[in-house]
């Protein structure tokens, strides 16, 4: 119900639908009161984070959310990252505006990522589980488009900078196995992350970058496990994708 004098450096806030639950969960951040009780937030400083959302099915989001009533002052958001946030269900902070607030939000340099004729944009879904063998390089099959404006057979439409980012979940990991995952452009490796399994049977692992893409390049995902046996990663809406948006 409380906050002050916080900063948020770079930091990721992801909700994802799911069947039965709706958006999970429908707010990225929340400030102050909840469920109607009396809050108080103040110098909360985001800087540089992202907020992302599934938009589909017309679910409520909010990346920033206020408690009902308090008081709420000097919450400012610089740099900002909106990833897929659809109007009208989807916003960037409400209530708007807050009753018990003059000073909401102080947004500089925003850029919003999202579908439009000017924005290419291709966000995928992988909704079947694939079996990845080991010490190999492998392919991460998605077999649905949640939004695509712009994008055929994977291809950039516009040479520009883009957000790329690709998340997914592994199974039957032991600790110490090495998963590397890949962005590829015209199926070269062009953009890897290296992480280490910490010991859970499933984890989750998430590979983000803005850079600029050329026109016409065909770009995709990749996975290689270094471990004793074949690993699955697991398939479903909202458990894995893979987006590249053009940056506006």
């Amino acid at each position: 119900h409380y906050v002050a004098n916080a900063t948020f450096h770079q930091c990721r806030f992801i909700s994802h639908v799911y069947s039965g639950a709706g958006m999970v969960p429908p707010v990225g951040v929340h400030l102050g009161g909840r469920d109607g009780a009396a809050g108080n937030a103040r110098n909360v400083e985001f800087e540089q984070c992202a907020w992302r959302a599934a938009a589909q099915h017309g679910l409520a989001f909010r990346a920033i959310g206020f408690g009902t009533t308090g008081s709420y002052s000097n919450i400012r958001v610089r740099a900002p990252l909106w990833i897929t946030l659809t109007a009208p269900h989807q916003v960037k902070y409400a209530p708007e505006p807050h009753p018990d607030s003059a000073v909401r939000i102080e947004e500089a340099g925003s850029v919003t990522l999202a579908a439009g004729p000017a924005r290419p944009t291709l966000i995928l879904r992988k909704l079947q589980s694939q079996a990845i063998p080991p010490n190999a390089d492998t392919a991460i099959v998605f077999e649905s488009a949640l939004q695509g404006s712009g994008f055929a057979d994977g291809k950039v439409a516009v040479a520009q900078s883009y957000w790329l980012e690709a998340w997914f979940a592994v199974d039957g990991l032991d600790a110490g196995d090495e998963v590397a995952v890949s962005f590829t452009v015209d199926d070269a490796v062009w953009r890897q992350g290296f992480f280490r399994a910490g010991g859970m049977a499933r984890e989750t692992f998430q590979l983000h970058c803005v850079a600029p893409l050329p026109q016409g390049a065909r770009v995709g995902a990749r996975v290689r496990i270094r471990a004793a046996g074949q690993r699955t990663v697991i398939g479903g809406p909202g458990v894995a994708g893979f987006s590249v948006v053009a940056l506006s």
